[in-house]
């Protein structure tokens, strides 16, 4: 939800971002021009921009509410050998630190890492590595 609660759903269909009022009517939707491959996670800031996860084309974009692409976190169809530990393999969610604006990403399924980006989006450390002891990811 946005601050106006507002309800985004990101979903695998024709308009994969729809936008509703706290009524339930639609407002807007927007990506008609496929730019999502496997549309994954969808997250809404306190500064009202929209960060969608394509976990299949390992992208991470940042987006006005109306849909203008603001900035790209990893390149399209770019991923990083699996269980690198480099950024990003099959990312599954994107979080806005609301202190640091500090961006967390989840990079699960090809990676078992978390990667903490600056708000510019320069990588500042990966967490995490495969396996099942603590601190690992499975």
């Amino acid at each position: 939800m946005d601050a106006d609660d507002n309800v985004y759903v990101f979903s695998r269909g024709n308009h994969p971002v729809t936008v509703f009022d706290p009524d339930g009517n639609l407002i807007r939707s927007w990506d008609e021009d496929g730019v999502f491959t496997n549309p994954h996670a969808l997250t809404v800031t306190s500064a009202n921009t929209v960060w969608c996860v394509d976990n299949a084309d390992h992208s991470i974009r940042q987006f006005t509410p109306e849909g203008e692409l603001i900035s790209t976190l990893s390149e399209r169809r770019t991923n990083a050998p699996a269980l690198s530990g480099d950024p990003v393999n099959g990312p599954t969610r994107v979080k806005i630190d609301p202190d640091t604006n500090e961006i967390v990403v989840s990079d699960g399924y090809g990676n078992a890492r978390v990667h903490r980006f600056t708000p510019d989006g320069e990588l500042m450390y990966p967490f995490g590595e495969p396996g099942t002891d603590p601190g690992a990811f499975n």
